[in-house]
């Protein structure tokens, strides 16, 4: 073993193709080709440990006679070599490791029997092989029973990554003319002991974990990796921030094997060894190679969308090598360059983005933590010139006309699943700034705000500002305020106003970052199109969003929604909030965010989106979604006297699969005392839609006030 001060890394990388039935033709391709790219680039040093576990059908054609299976049976994908090689991993590395599981095969679905089970769609299962003396038969290694040895590694500080390349659906996949998905069907007797040996144990093994769930083991979400106000860590047996999953697929959906360069494999592991091979290699951030992928999906004519659990901003099987950049000033838009050779940027009304937006683009190698310069690197600038609700159409300066002459750019050819950042963000202008009197050098505030995408206020001009910038003479300190409200605005960091010219340039430049991150905010908290045409409102009809307390019932999201909780000890959910598709033949794609009284906009449901799709009791899909959320009032109040705050969920709702990551923000600055009313309240519930591309999205906004008990 390695020495305590090295990082050694773990892979378990799983093909099957001869499923006794069912046989597939790339599962086994995927896996080898993975274990070489992993060899290759850890130049087969002592700390990377990898193990193949394979079944290939020998006489395939699509295979050759070259591609067997191990002769090894240790080295066999049975339920319990792979069990075993999950747990002696689990003893052998030590906190700070690195661990890559792969499964390539067959996946199914199956009736949801614990806490943490899907309960909208049942739980994946992947299907492995028996041993010899079980004559061929297949067993299930059930989600929740994974589940518990990732979270044993989880707990032990193992740093894991799971691509599962495999369906995660039921009956409707049963086709006998498509031997390329990866499902398999299954079975009434699922838990039979012949086809899940341990299913007792492992039922025990959940319910004990359930349990201590509820009353000790949940943590308190300060001390997660990142402090959160809101937290939906009591839905998850592993704590999300230590590991992160890519799946091939949505439950509803088929992952799928093609050709590629006249072999046949999975979708999801080609794109993702493309992903590693040339646009970033290990270390690379799981948000940047998902942006990745979804470009590459979204250009296919593949059914299927992946999905990423978990924590986005960990590295695949390695350390990020980033520079040092806020997480969220570093979020990623996907790129698709369409077949009449336009460029399509994957966000627009919903994600705020305006025509005359610019934005850096470049290829996912050489996007922030991949261990370069960032997007300054190789970068081709795009103008926004057509806004859809999910999709907008960039103009691209590939040495042509000079979008912004003082940006420089290289020349290139702009390519699907290449990635982008914004620059500038004109949506921010309408949250005009309006200095005091006493604050003077107009020009160069304007010179400050202007950099960063806003615009100064002046007496006269039509309509009015939404914040003031006050010079408070007895502590020469900047403070701002809500201009509706007149409110000072609390918990932001100091912004002194220094008396030099080199330090006043500095502090015109940290307050207006500061009225960027709260004119960011305000934005995602008001998006909306005032006035949504039919199709919107026909949408804005197929789903129901509600909240439900312990105490005082149900609240929906029709109106300005208002909930009342308590901050207690005790670490149980406080409210419990519930989506259910109406639509009957459609999928919605469920995004929840927390916009919290420390100016945060963070999404919590630690995954890309959930998939709800419509109700099929055939299918087992109940149509609807649940999730239990517990609020606090930060730490960093209550040390200030505050007993009290605010907090909004933020709901989008949308047609089709995108990332609302540009619209996240971190906490910000110090608690101040509070004021002797800090009662206001913000409720806003919005709806768009795409008249040529048929996208849709909703947003719903719960404003959750919660007191701390007494």
């Amino acid at each position: 073993m390695s020495s305590t001060n090295t990082v050694s890394r773990y892979a378990i990388l799983i093909g099957i193709n001869a499923y006794p039935d069912r046989p597939l033709a790339g599962c086994v391709r995927d896996v080898k080709a993975v274990k070489e790219y992993l060899k290759r680039v850890s130049n087969n040093n002592n700390d990377t440990h990898i193990e193949l576990f394979i079944a290939a059908n020998q006489n395939s054609p699509s295979i050759g006679t070259t591609d067997t299976s191990s002769d090894d049976p240790s080295r066999r994908p049975t339920y319990r070599n792979i069990t075993n090689a999950l747990e002696n991993v689990t003893t052998a590395a030590k906190p700070g490791d690195l661990v890559y599981i792969h499964f390539s095969g067959h996946g199914t679905r199956c009736e949801p029997y614990a806490e943490f089970s899907s309960q909208s769609t049942g739980d994946l299962a992947l299907v492995l092989l028996a041993d010899e003396k079980r004559n061929g038969s297949n067993i299930f290694l059930r989600g929740p029973r994974l589940a518990l040895a990732l979270n044993a590694m989880v707990e032990k500080g193992l740093i894991v990554t799971v691509v599962l390349d495999c369906c995660f659906s039921g009956s409707v996949y049963r086709r006998e003319d498509n031997p390329k998905v990866r499902f398999y069907p299954g079975s009434e007797d699922l838990l039979s002991p012949d086809v899940l040996p341990d299913v007792e144990e492992a039922k025990e093994d959940i319910i004990e974990d359930t349990e201590m769930a509820e009353t000790t083991t949940t943590p308190d979400p300060s001390s997660e990796g990142e402090s959160r106000d809101a937290s939906m860590r009591l839905n998850w047996l592993i704590n999300p921030d230590g590991y992160s999953i890519l799946a091939a697929c949505g439950p509803h959906e088929e992952g799928l094997e093609r050709e590629f360069d006249g072999e046949t494999r999975g979708i999801l592991s080609y794109l993702l060894l493309q992903a590693l091979q040339h646009h970033g290699g290990l270390g690379k951030r799981l948000q940047d190679i998902y942006a990745f992928l979804q470009a590459k999906f979204r250009d296919g004519i593949w059914q299927q969308n992946p999905i990423l659990y978990g924590n986005k901003r960990q590295g695949f099987f390695g350390t990020v090598a980033a520079r040092s950049l806020d997480a969220h000033d570093t979020a990623v838009v996907p790129i698709v360059r369409a077949q009449d050779g336009s460029v399509e940027l994957h966000a627009g009304q919903a994600q705020g983005v305006c025509v005359g937006d610019i934005f850096a683009l470049c290829s996912a190698a050489n996007a922030v933590g991949s261990g370069n310069s960032g997007l300054e690197r190789d970068q081709v600038l795009g103008k926004v010139t057509k806004v859809g609700a999910l999709v907008s159409q960039l103009n691209v300066d590939e040495g042509g006309e000079q979008i912004a002459p003082q940006i420089p750019i290289s020349v290139h050819h702009v390519e699907t699943g290449w990635i982008a950042r914004p620059l500038t963000r004109l949506s921010l202008q309408k949250f005009r700034i309006q200095p005091s009197p006493n604050i003077t050098s107009r020009a160069e505030w304007l010179t400050a705000l202007n950099e960063r995408s806003l615009d100064l206020y002046e007496d006269g001009e039509i309509g009015a500002p939404s914040f003031r910038v006050d010079l408070n003479i007895a502590t020469e300190e900047y403070e701002i305020r809500d201009v509706e409200s007149g409110q000072k605005i609390t918990n932001l960091p100091p912004m002194p106003a220094n008396s030099s010219q080199t330090e006043k340039q500095t502090s015109y430049s940290l307050c207006a970052k500061i009225l960027e991150h709260l004119a960011r905010y305000s934005l995602a908290k008001q998006l909306t199109t005032m006035e949504p045409a039919d199709l919107a409102q026909s949408f804005a009809k197929s789903f129901i969003v509600q909240i439900t307390t312990r105490s005082s019932g149900t609240v929906s999201h029709v109106g300005s929604p208002v909930v009342e909780v308590y901050h207690s000890s005790d670490k149980k959910w406080t409210f419990e909030l519930q989506v259910e598709n109406k639509n009957p033949s459609h999928a919605i794609y469920v995004y929840v965010h927390n916009m919290g009284p420390l100016w945060q906009v963070e999404g919590i449901d630690m995954g890309s989106y959930q998939v709800i799709p419509p109700r099929d009791d055939d299918q087992n899909f109940s149509g609807v979604v649940k999730k239990k959320l517990r609020t606090m009032v930060p730490a960093e109040m209550v040390s200030q006297g505050y007993r009290r705050c605010e907090d909004i969920i933020k709901v989008f709702v949308t047609s089709r699969p995108t990332s609302f990551d540009i619209l996240e923000l971190p906490k910000i600055g110090r608690v101040a005392s509070p004021p002797k009313d800090s009662s206001s309240r913000i409720s806003w519930s919005s709806g768009g839609h795409d008249d040529a591309s048929g996208c849709l999205w909703a947003a719903v906004n719960f404003t959750v006030y919660t007191t701390l008990k007494e």
